[in-house]
């Protein structure tokens, strides 16, 4: 008997893949902010830089982002790692 739960893990986690990688794509091109994607509740972090900061929340989400692109005239990320962890969460690594 074929246990689908394993391909229902699988095909969700890929999604969630899809959709980072979607995005940071759209970021490499300079549109920034697409959050339609995004739960009202994000959990978003920079993790250096001049001012690291951790926030909640679309809003906070959005306003962390255009503080920390606004020094640059064309900010442009390159992912450098891109991976699946446990629980649909994703790993990315950017500079």
């Amino acid at each position: 008997m074929d246990d689908d739960s394993d391909g229902d893990t699988a095909w969700a986690m890929s999604e969630n893949l899809d959709l980072v990688r979607s995005i940071y794509a759209a970021s490499e091109r300079g549109e920034h902010l697409p959050t339609g994607w995004a739960h009202p509740e994000i959990a978003f972090a920079i993790a250096d830089g001049p001012e690291p900061s951790r926030r909640t929340g679309l809003g906070h989400a959005e306003d962390a982002w255009r503080d920390f692109v606004s020094p640059w005239k064309q900010f442009r990320p390159e992912v450098e790692e891109c991976r699946e962890l446990d629980n649909g969460r994703i790993r990315l690594v950017a500079n």
